[in-house]
């Protein structure tokens, strides 16, 4: 019970901090820094996914003992991934990409036929330095520390819910974005790293998924600067757009979906005949485990996330 209030408070105060952060970007309060998205990014990943959670823990679930340091990695995940995992987390890669661009096409089909206004994306500058500059923003800085929040410090306060932390995860780092456009995906995108993670026991594999994603979606929006990068555009519009495309992608969505549970499949399988997994599924929770209908942390981050979400909806739809 120590570890669950210690994670559910410690998020609920993440994901406070992070509204209050965009608070501050939407009421100018930040209006003085000449680079905000460069801010608002920094902030967010360096101190509100990184440096927060890591203090909070300690802090709740030790008291001020240093000590707690030294089981932070433990309770977090941060463990060696063995060489077969490895494997079958490279053979996700590429299927989970497919799998989470045809829920996102498809969300936001959905949302442009209710009249949703999608907003302009700012003018990307074509050069070498911004390509690596989004690529530390956009690709590595969230695969570190929102991985470091979301598949550790939610997987440490809630590893007695079994593999229902699976759905705590996703259902978090979904409603964690603030922003309709992204909650189908991100919803879909954290079951698969959340399960990576409970079935490899590391957190890295996530990383690395959360990484390979967000780095393909980075040299879509540099279309122009590359030929494989306009490649990788053409083909996306291609299969979304020309009949013969959409059956295409159609059978790349199941092709890439029994692939993921091929592979998550395989590491559920390697943690059942070690006996560390019951073969049931989901795995029950702990006997002692308090139910999720009466975690007041947990039940009062899904209300702000689910508010914030709609009130996003509803000023798209304005």
């Amino acid at each position: 019970m120590k570890t669950r209030y210690a994670g559910g408070l410690s998020y609920l105060l993440v994901v406070i901090c992070l509204l209050l952060l965009r608070v501050s970007m939407y009421t100018g309060i930040a209006s003085g820094v000449s680079d905000t998205d460069l801010y608002f990014t920094l902030v967010c990943q360096l101190l509100c996914f990184g440096v927060a959670p890591a203090c909070l823990w300690i802090l709740l679930s030790r008291g001020n003992e240093l000590a707690a340091i030294g089981t932070l990695p433990a309770y977090f995940n941060i463990k060696k991934c063995s060489l077969s995992n490895w494997l079958l987390t490279l053979a996700i890669a590429v299927p989970a990409v497919v799998i989470t661009y045809s829920v996102s096409t498809v969300w936001s089909q959905g949302l442009y036929i209710i009249g949703y206004n999608f907003p302009e994306s700012d003018e990307v500058t074509l050069t070498v330095s911004a390509l690596l500059a989004d690529i530390a923003l956009t690709a590595v800085l969230p695969a570190l520390f929102e991985e470091f929040t979301h598949r550790g410090l939610v997987f440490a306060g809630y590893r007695d819910a079994g593999e229902g932390v699976v759905f705590v995860s996703a259902l978090l780092f979904a409603l964690m974005h603030q922003n309709v456009r992204q909650v189908g995906y991100t919803f879909v995108l954290g079951v698969v790293l959340a399960m990576v993670v409970f079935y490899s026991g590391s957190l890295f594999p996530a990383v690395f998924l959360h990484f390979f994603n967000n780095l393909i979606s980075v040299f879509m929006t540099y279309s122009d600067m590359n030929p494989v990068f306009g490649f990788m555009e053409k083909a996306r519009v291609w299969l979304w757009t020309d009949s013969l495309g959409r059956g295409i992608s159609a059978a790349l969505f199941v092709v890439s979906v029994l692939a993921c549970v091929f592979a998550l499949n395989a590491m559920r399988r390697k943690r059942v005949r070690a006996g560390e997994l019951a073969p049931r599924f989901p795995s029950p929770a702990a006997a002692e485990a308090l139910p999720l209908y009466k975690d007041v942390p947990f039940l009062v981050v899904v209300a702000l996330g689910v508010t914030v979400t709609a009130f996003s909806l509803v000023w798209g739809l304005g």
